[in-house]
C-alpha cells in the first residue's frame, strides 16, 4: 500500500500566520462579546447555531421557504440567541453614571410597554400608573440585580419568576382560544414540516430550560441552598426573553396563511404578540450592537404615534403628520412587510448569512494564509514592503470577510509587528492596517452586508453592484498603497530581503487550488445565478477542497468532474462528443497522475466517487444533485484524514461561528425595519430629503455671496453641500451604528435628496455606502483603528487620525463618481443598450489616478523628495483640480503636479549627489533590532 507522507509545511522563513482569535477581535468589536455559557444553556445555544447555519446552507442550494416564513424562521433563532449570548448590561462596574443610564433605560422601556398596554387593553389611568411603576421596577431590577445581595435577590426572583410562568400560560391560552390550528396545515409542504419540527424543538428546549430554572429557584428558596449570581450563567429573565422572542417569530411561521387572509384586520393575538415583538427586537438590538440604533428606532415609533402633536411645537413641525394608533403601528411593523420582517431582514436571511458562512469556511481552508503569502511574494521586497503586504493582503482577505475589525485583527497580527520591525512608527503601522482592512467591505467579489441590501433596495443584480465597485475600490487601495510607498521613501525604509520571501510559483503550486471556490462564486454571479446559490456552491466546494492534501490529492478528480455541472448546469455524459471525451480524459489522466502520490484508500475512494457521479448522471439525477452528493461523498471520506483542514470539528466550528457572526446583523436589520417602516408610514424620508436640500441651499447661498468672480453656480454648490451633509451624517451615525444599519438609515435620507439633482439611485446609494464603510476609520469612534492600535501599542486616537489621513482618497472618490458616474460603468451597467464612452472613461480614470498621486504627496509631504510647504499646497491644489472631472481642470492639475515633480527631482540630485542612500542606513539599523 502506498502510504505517502502528509504534505510538508512551507519552509519559507516568512509566510505569516493568520490568526483567528475571536477573543482578540472581541476586545474591539462589541458585537462579539459573548457570554461564556456552560451546562444546558451552552449545549442549547450550540445546537441552535448549528441548526440555523445548516438551514441556510440547505435553503441556499435547494430553495428558500416562502419569503415571510423564511424570515420568521431566521429571526426565531437569531433573537433567542441574542438573549443567550449578550448580557443585559455591558459594563460590570457600578457608579453614578451607570445608575443614571439604568434609570433612563427602565423609564423608556416602561413608557413603551405602558403605552401599548393602555391602548390594547383599554386601561384606566389608575391601572396605567400601577403598570408603569411595576414595569419600571422590573426593568430597573433586571439591570441592577447583580449588585444586590444573593439572599435579597433570591426572594425577589421567586414572585417575578412565578409571574412569568403565568404570562406564558396566558399566552398559550390566548392562542388556543383565538386561533384555528387546523388551518396551519393547509399550505404546508415537506420542507416546511421538516423545519417546523426544528422550530418546535428549539421552543420546547428553551421552555424546558426555563421550567428547570424555576424548579431550581424553588428548591434554592425552600431548601436553604445558596446561589451565586454570574452574568455568564444566563439568568431566568433572559431565558424568558429568549422564549418569548422565539414565540413571536414562530407565530408568524405557523399563522402565516391566516395572517394573509385577515390583512388589515389583525386579531387580538396578532397585536399582543406583535407588541412583544417590538419590545424584544429593540432590546435585542440594544444588547448586540448598542443603544444608538434602537434609540433612533424608538424615536421613529414615537413619531408615528405622536405625529399630530409636533405640529404645534416650534422646530418639530418637520415630523408632524396625522398620527397612527398603537394597533395600526403594531400591525404595520409586525404583520406588514415594511417592518420587522422587511427587506433588511430578508436580505440578511437570504444573502448576507450565506456569505458570512462562506467567508468563514474558505478562510479555514487556508485561503487567508495564501493571500498573505502572495502579498509577501509580490510586495514584500519593495521599499516599506511589509506595509504594502498589509494593504494587498487586507484587500484580498477583506473581499471575503466583510468585517473591518475582524480583518484588522486577523491580518494585522502578522503585518503590524513586521511593519514596526522594518522601521514604521507604531501609529503609522496600525493606521495602515486599519485603513486597508476597512476597504475590504468595498472590494468585490464579496463586499460587506450593506452591498447585498443595496442590490435588493434598488432591484439590481448583486453582480452589477460589485462591478460598479471595482474601479473605486482599486483606486482606494492604490491610494493607500501609494501613501505607504511615499512614507517608506520619505523615512528611508527598505523591503525585506529576497531570501525571507516566499516564491509566487511555490505558493500557487502548493495552495493555488484554494482559490477555486472563489472563482466559482464569481463565475456563477456573472452568469446570472442567485447570490445565495453561488454562496452555496462556494461553501460546499470550500469544505471538499479542504479535504485535499498530498495523501488525498486524488480527490481532485471527482471535484473537477463535478465542476462542469455546477458552472454550466449540463450533464457531460449527455452532451456533445468533445465534452464527453474531455470529461473522460480528465477522469483517466487524473487517476494515472495521482496514483503515485495519493494514499491508496483515498485513490480507490476517488475512483468509486467518480463512478458514483457518472452513475447519477447516467440515470438523470440532475447535474446539481449529482455534484452535491459527489462533493458530500468526498467530505465524508476526507474528514477521516488527519491532514485535512476541514475535519468534523472544523466544520462544526465554522457552522457555529457563522451563526454567531451573523446574529448581530440580524438583530440590527430587524430593528432597522422600524426605521424603514416608520419613514414609509409617515413620509419622513421625503421630509428629511427636503430639509437636507434646504440646508444645502442656505450654505450655497452664503458661499456664493463671497464669490466675487462668479466662478461657482448655485446648483453645483447646492449639490456639493447636499453630498457634504450626507457624508457628515454618515460619520455621525457611524459613531454608534454598524455599517449595514448606518447605510440603510442614511440612504433613506440621502437617496431622495440626491434624486432631486437627477442623480441615479445606484450612484447615490454607492455614495452613502462608501461613507458608511469609512466611518470605521473616522475619529472619534474608529473601531478598526482602535483594534489596530491594540496590536501596535500606539495611541488609539492618534492611530485613528492617521488612518483618517491615509483613507483621505476614499473620501474624494465618492465625489468623483457622483460628478462622473462613468467610473461606475454607468449608465451602461444599468442600461445595456447605452454605448460606453471609453474615451471619457479613460480620461476620468487617468486623472483620478493622478489626483490620488497628488493627494498622497500632499498628505505625506513627499513626491520625489521632501516637500516644502508651498509644494504641498501646490500638490493639494493639483489634487483638487484633477479630481474635478473637467478637461480644463485636468490640464491645470497635471501641470502643477508635473512642476512639483520636476522641482523635487532637481533638488534631490543637487542635495544627495553621490552620497550614501539613506534607505540602506535605515535597513542596517532596523535589521540590528
Amino acid at each position: 500500500m502506498n502510504d505517502a507522507p502528509e504534505t510538508p509545511k512551507d519552509a519559507t522563513p516568512v509566510t505569516g500566520h493568520v490568526v483567528e482569535d475571536i477573543d482578540e477581535i472581541a476586545k474591539y468589536d462589541p458585537e462579539l462579546r459573548f457570554r461564556r455559557l456552560s451546562g444546558i444553556a451552552l449545549k442549547l445555544m450550540y445546537a441552535m447555531t448549528l441548526v440555523l447555519s445548516i438551514f441556510h446552507i440547505y435553503t441556499a442550494g435547494f430553495g428558500v421557504l416562502q419569503e415571510g416564513r423564511h424570515r420568521a424562521f431566521h429571526l426565531a433563532f437569531v433573537l433567542p440567541l441574542v438573549f443567550f449570548l449578550y448580557t443585559m448590561r455591558k459594563e460590570k462596574t457600578e457608579g453614578k453614571k451607570f445608575l443614571i443610564y439604568d434609570i433612563i433605560y427602565a423609564a423608556i422601556g416602561s413608557a413603551i410597554l405602558t403605552t401599548m398596554c393602555r391602548e390594547l387593553f383599554h386601561l384606566v389611568p389608575a391601572t396605567v400608573s400601577i403598570l408603569a411603576l411595576i414595569s419600571f421596577g422590573l426593568l430597573f431590577y433586571f439591570k441592577r440585580r447583580e449588585f444586590l445581595s444573593e439572599q435579597i435577590a433570591l426572594y425577589l426572583d421567586f414572585p417575578i419568576f412565578t409571574a412569568m410562568i403565568l404570562v406564558l400560560v396566558y399566552t398559550f391560552y390566548l392562542e388556543f382560544s383565538d386561533l384555528h390550528f387546523l388551518t396551519w396545515f393547509k399550505d404546508l409542504n415537506p420542507s416546511l414540516v421538516f423545519w417546523g419540527f426544528f422550530l418546535l424543538g428549539i421552543f420546547l428546549s428553551i421552555l424546558s430550560l426555563f421550567v428547570l430554572q424555576w424548579i431550581n429557584n424553588v428548591r434554592t428558596l425552600f431548601g436553604n441552598r445558596t446561589v451565586r449570581y454570574n452574568q455568564d450563567n444566563i439568568p431566568y429573565f433572559d431565558v424568558f426573553f429568549a422564549l418569548m422572542a422565539s414565540l413571536v417569530s414562530i407565530y408568524i411561521f405557523l399563522e402565516f396563511h391566516n395572517i394573509g387572509l385577515r390583512a388589515g384586520s389583525p386579531a387580538e393575538a396578532d397585536l399582543l404578540i406583535g407588541a412583544a415583538a417590538i419590545l424584544f427586537v429593540l432590546e435585542g438590538a440594544r444588547r448586540s450592537i448598542g443603544a444608538p440604533l434602537p434609540f433612533i428606532a424608538t424615536l421613529v415609533l414615537v413619531n408615528c404615534y405622536l405625529g399630530p402633536y409636533f405640529l404645534k411645537i416650534p422646530g418639530l413641525t418637520l415630523f408632524a403628520h396625522r398620527g397612527y394608533s398603537v394597533s395600526r403601528i403594531i400591525d404595520y411593523m409586525y404583520v406588514g412587510t415594511e417592518g420587522i420582517y422587511g427587506i433588511p431582514l430578508g436580505v440578511v436571511a437570504t444573502f448576507v448569512f450565506h456569505f458570512v458562512l462562506f467567508g468563514l469556511f474558505i478562510s479555514r481552508t487556508g485561503l487567508g494564509q495564501l493571500f498573505m503569502d502572495l502579498a509577501m511574494a509580490v510586495t514584500g521586497g519593495t521599499p516599506g514592503g511589509p506595509a504594502k503586504v498589509a494593504v494587498v493582503s487586507s484587500g484580498m482577505f477583506g473581499s471575503i470577510s466583510g468585517s473591518s475589525v475582524a480583518n484588522t485583527v486577523t491580518t494585522g497580527s502578522f503585518t503590524i509587528p513586521l511593519m514596526k520591525k522594518v522601521g514604521y512608527r507604531p501609529v503609522f503601522a496600525g493606521a495602515v492596517e486599519a485603513t486597508a482592512s476597512t476597504g475590504g467591505q468595498l472590494m468585490p467579489p464579496v463586499m460587506g452586508a450593506a452591498a447585498f441590501i443595496m442590490a435588493d433596495f434598488l432591484g439590481i443584480a448583486y453582480i452589477k453592484i460589485a462591478t460598479c465597485a471595482i474601479i473605486p475600490a482599486l483606486l482606494y487601495y492604490f491610494a493607500v498603497g501609494w501613501m505607504v510607498h511615499l512614507e517608506a521613501l520619505k523615512t528611508g525604509l527598505l523591503g525585506l530581503p529576497r531570501e525571507m520571501l516566499p516564491r509566487i510559483s511555490t505558493v500557487l503550486k502548493e495552495r493555488g487550488l484554494l482559490v477555486t471556490p472563489l472563482i466559482i462564486i464569481v463565475y456563477l454571479l456573472i452568469s446570472g445565478r442567485s447570490p445565495f446559490l453561488a454562496a452555496f456552491w462556494g461553501i460546499i466546494l470550500s469544505v471538499s477542497m479542504g479535504q485535499i492534501h498530498l495523501r488525498t490529492i486524488s480527490f481532485l478528480i471527482p471535484i473537477l468532474l463535478s465542476i462542469p455541472a455546477i458552472l454550466f448546469e449540463i450533464n457531460p455524459l449527455a452532451y456533445t462528443p468533445p465534452v464527453l471525451l474531455l470529461w473522460g480524459g480528465v477522469f483517466i489522466a487524473g487517476l494515472v497522475v495521482t496514483f503515485r502520490y495519493s494514499h491508496r484508500i483515498a485513490w480507490i475512494a476517488s475512483l468509486a466517487i467518480s463512478v458514483f457521479l457518472a452513475v447519477q448522471l447516467l440515470y438523470s439525477a440532475g447535474p446539481y444533485i449529482s455534484s452535491f452528493w459527489t462533493n458530500m461523498a468526498i467530505i465524508g471520506v476526507g474528514v477521516f484524514y488527519k491532514g485535512s483542514k476541514m475535519r468534523v470539528p472544523e466544520i462544526l466550528s465554522a457552522l457555529e461561528w457563522g451563526t454567531k457572526n451573523a446574529i448581530s446583523i440580524g438583530a440590527a436589520c430587524a430593528c432597522v425595519g422600524f426605521i424603514v417602516g416608520g419613514t414609509t408610514l409617515t413620509g419622513l424620508g421625503l421630509k428629511f430629503a427636503a430639509t437636507v436640500i434646504n440646508l444645502a441651499q442656505g450654505a450655497a447661498s452664503a458661499l456664493l455671496s463671497l464669490d466675487l468672480l462668479h466662478l461657482l453656480t448655485m446648483n453645483g454648490m447646492t449639490l456639493f453641500f447636499t453630498l457634504f451633509f450626507t457624508m457628515i451624517a454618515c460619520f455621525i451615525l457611524g459613531m454608534g451604528i454598524p455599517t449595514t444599519a448606518q447605510y440603510i438609515v442614511a440612504s433613506m435620507i440621502a437617496a431622495p435628496a440626491l434624486m432631486q439633482f437627477g442623480i441615479h439611485p445606484l450612484v447615490s446609494h454607492m455614495f452613502v455606502l462608501y461613507f458608511a464603510v469609512l466611518a470605521d476609520v473616522t475619529p472619534p469612534v474608529a473601531l478598526a483603528a482602535y483594534a489596530a492600535s491594540g496590536i501596535s501599542g500606539a495611541d488609539p486616537f492618534r492611530t485613528g487620525l492617521t488612518a483618517f489621513k491615509l483613507s483621505s482618497a476614499g473620501f474624494m472618490i465618492p465625489y468623483v463618481f457622483v460628478t462622473a458616474p462613468i467610473i461606475l460603468w454607468y449608465p451602461t451597467i444599468v442600461d445595456g443598450t447605452t454605448p460606453f464612452n471609453f474615451a471619457w472613461f479613460t480620461q476620468v480614470l487617468l486623472t483620478c489616478i493622478l489626483g490620488v498621486i497628488a493627494l498622497g504627496a500632499t498628505m505625506i509631504g513627499y513626491l520625489k523628495y521632501h516637500s516644502t510647504i508651498p509644494e504641498r499646497i501646490m500638490t493639494g491644489i493639483a489634487a483638487a483640480f484633477l479630481i474635478v472631472p473637467e478637461t480644463f481642470t485636468d490640464y491645470v492639475g497635471a501641470f502643477l503636479l508635473l512642476a512639483v515633480f520636476l522641482l523635487q527631482r532637481a533638488r534631490k540630485k543637487r542635495i544627495q549627489g553621490g552620497g550614501k542612500d539613506v534607505s540602506k542606513v535605515k535597513w542596517e539599523v532596523s535589521s540590528e533590532n
